[in-house]
């Protein structure tokens, strides 16, 4: 980057979420080469005469909305564009409303998948998308909590205490088995667990076997998702000595085995788990601050259970 101040913005919006943060400069980016100025000018702007730069964000969204843009893309660019002023002092009065701000028009004729039609996507899913489709659906992860967006982290083999390596194959001692997400991988920034019910585990059993098979030593602090072997031999030098997968390389395999049964994107399987949780809670059988909190939500739970509590939540699920 060209400018140390753009620079300085989005490495302090790296220290949140680096996938937000690429989001961030990209709009602001698009938005000042529509508007033609630069973000340099658009502060100088904004500290002389704030109504300037409002009245400019005024009719980009206009022009956005006429264009027929997504309200939810139209009220990111907004975002985007408060955040780069705000940082540099400039602070804005004028609440510019979006139309529809919070219908998400792309998602209103997503639904979540039946049974049947999750069975048939992990009938077409690959082994490796077989099981983060598993982890997705069975245990309500995250996508970026199995590999986040620049592959420097996520889920390993010690993160699920319940599986261990014996003679060679993968093996659950306990099942559902626990999955312990660490507060670097949580969207929420909290530690908090879930758990992964047999079917799920017999896909990432498969999975780890197939690895083991093939000659990868696995230990606690193996990635549970990670590259092939075939496309780390492709000579492509940027993925060389990373052992996690990005997360837009797990959605894409999984996006690839739902094409052929639902229109949908792979977070639909989270809701699933999710929808799961909502038929227990609506029979009786777990309290909505436990749905909460096996969804990496923030709430009640979360307060109350530390990692020498987590006995008493496993017994409630393996009710």
């Amino acid at each position: 980057m060209k400018d140390d101040d753009v620079r300085r913005w989005y490495e302090n919006l790296c220290r949140s979420s680096k996938l937000n943060a690429d989001v961030y400069l990209r709009r602001l980016r698009l938005f000042c080469e529509q508007r033609h100025t630069t973000p340099s000018k658009l502060v100088t702007i904004g500290t002389a005469n704030p109504k300037q730069v409002e009245d400019m964000l005024h009719d980009h969204v206009q022009q956005l909305e006429t264009e027929g843009y997504a309200p939810s893309y139209i009220k990111g660019v907004l975002k985007a564009a408060k955040s780069w002023l705000s940082y540099n002092y400039v602070e804005l009065k004028r609440k510019i409303k979006v139309a529809n701000a919070d219908m998400a028009i792309t998602l209103q004729d997503e639904r979540v998948p039946t049974r049947e039609e999750l069975k048939a996507v992990l009938n077409h899913a690959s082994v490796r998308a077989r099981a983060s489709a598993g982890l997705i659906a069975f245990a309500g992860l995250r996508p970026q909590v199995l590999g986040n967006a620049s592959a420097s982290d996520g889920l390993t083999v010690g993160d699920i205490p319940d599986l261990k390596i014996v003679d060679g194959k993968a093996v659950f001692q306990t099942v559902p088995a626990m999955v312990i997400v660490r507060s670097t991988l949580s969207k929420a920034r909290h530690r908090y667990f879930t758990f992964l019910t047999s079917e799920g585990c017999e896909y990432l059993a498969a999975y780890l076997d197939k690895r083991i098979a093939s000659g990868e030593t696995i230990n606690e602090s193996s990635a549970v998702m990670t590259l092939s072997q075939g496309y780390l031999m492709k000579g492509r030098n940027k993925d060389a000595g990373k052992k996690f997968i990005t997360t837009p390389a797990i959605t894409k395999e999984i996006r690839e085995a739902m094409l052929p049964v639902i229109k949908a994107r792979p977070y639909v399987l989270r809701a699933y788990f999710d929808t799961q949780l909502l038929l227990a809670e609506s029979q009786g059988k777990i309290a909505h601050a436990y749905r909460q909190f096996f969804m990496g939500h923030k709430g009640d739970i979360e307060a109350r259970y530390t990692t020498n509590r987590e006995g008493c939540l496993t017994s409630f699920y393996q009710t």
